[in-house]
């Protein structure tokens, strides 16, 4: 998401990484294996959001490079999230009615399906489809002008806190009959805490009583996986991932960075988000088993905002400042990138999906 404009629900814009009202991304559940085979061609989905000429942004997603529109311009868009069943292509985002408040919801093969209720705003963070079954994660403002962690399933809300601290719910996963749902909730201290839940009920990942995010969650076999960031002690922001609580840092600790996303590959544990260089630019990146592999340029802001893999290959989708001045939305193929929106307005690609 583009956090000048709007709310950024999971991943960070580089400019406001202190700014916790306006945080969020993008984990991909269709897999925790790249079990592609060989010869067999695959179809690349990806979702996002393009501004053409400083007109309000446009929801999408690409087919093997292909864009479809969502929404009309009218208002803004932004699409989060892709998930493909079979034939259906299911997105997740946001966007605003004419009163201006944004509302979650989802498309169905381009076709609209409203969550919030439009009285409070609301945001669509992430989906999941299971069988005839659509779980959409996100949260709502409330009343009391509180954030409230939440996912939809068919529709139908289900709360995950009670208002009275503000929450996000970032990306959810199915296993079996087990939801799982990644976020972050205000402590009493007003830092956010990192957690996810289980089925309704929250487990604790950052316990070191600094603020902590989380964008992502995939769980492997027994496994839960969450990935995010967390402060250390000089107010860092340090690229990090929790397996069954346990932290692994990835980045050095005096240089900000983040996760966005995860991708589990047998035993293999790929991370997607950016990490800021010695000359102060954010620099795309991936890291495997903990070794980064820069994506970005090293003199232009860029930021990977999901990870997958396909025939051994690693794709990463997000953006990068290009000549013009505006986001780019960009894919890399292991560290090559390629541009799909164009340079007369901001965009971003979010989410991605692949199809064999």
């Amino acid at each position: 998401m583009n956090f000048m404009a709007q709310k950024k629900i999971k991943m960070k814009h580089p400019f406001l990484l202190f700014a916790a009202v306006f945080m969020l991304l993008s984990c991909k559940k269709e897999s925790t294996a790249d079990t592609t085979p060989a010869n067999k061609p695959i179809t690349v989905y990806m979702a996002g959001e393009e501004s053409v000429n400083g007109a309000p942004r446009i929801a999408k997603y690409w087919k093997n490079g292909t864009a479809t529109s969502l929404t009309a311009g009218s208002f803004p868009a932004y699409a989060e999230d892709i998930f493909v069943n079979g034939s259906d292509v299911y997105v997740c985002g946001y966007t605003s009615a004419a009163a201006g408040k944004m509302f979650a919801l989802y498309w169905k093969n381009g076709t609209a399906v409203q969550l919030g209720n439009g009285v409070t705003p609301s945001y669509a963070t992430a989906i999941v489809v299971q069988g005839s079954d659509v779980y959409v994660a996100g949260y709502q403002f409330n009343g009391s002008n509180k954030e409230v962690a939440k996912y939809w399933k068919n529709g139908t809300e289900v709360l995950l806190t009670d208002g009275t601290q503000n929450a996000i719910a970032t990306d959810i996963a199915i296993a079996g009959s087990d939801i799982y749902v990644c976020g972050h909730e205000k402590n009493s201290s007003g830092r956010y805490i990192a957690k996810y839940w289980k089925n309704g009920t929250p487990v604790i990942v950052s316990t070191s009583g600094y603020t902590a995010n989380t964008s992502c969650i995939v769980v492997n076999g027994t496994d839960v996986y969450v990935g995010g960031y967390e402060q250390n002690s000089i107010g860092s922001e340090l690229a990090r991932y929790w397996k069954n609580g346990t932290a692994t840092t990835l980045s050095a600790s005096s240089l900000t960075a983040q996760v966005n996303d995860l991708f589990i590959n047998s035993t293999d544990v790929y991370a997607a988000g950016f990490e800021r260089n010695s000359s102060g630019v954010y620099v795309a990146t991936y890291w495997k088993n903990g070794t980064a592999v820069p994506l970005g340029a090293a003199a232009d802001d860029s930021e990977a905002l999901a990870i997958t893999m396909a025939k051994d290959s690693v794709y990463s989708v997000g953006w990068e400042y290009g000549p013009t001045g505006f986001e780019l939305g960009k894919q890399w193929k292991a560290n090559t990138g390629s541009t799909l929106t164009g340079n007369t307005g901001d965009g971003k690609i979010r989410g991605i999906f692949i199809t064999q």
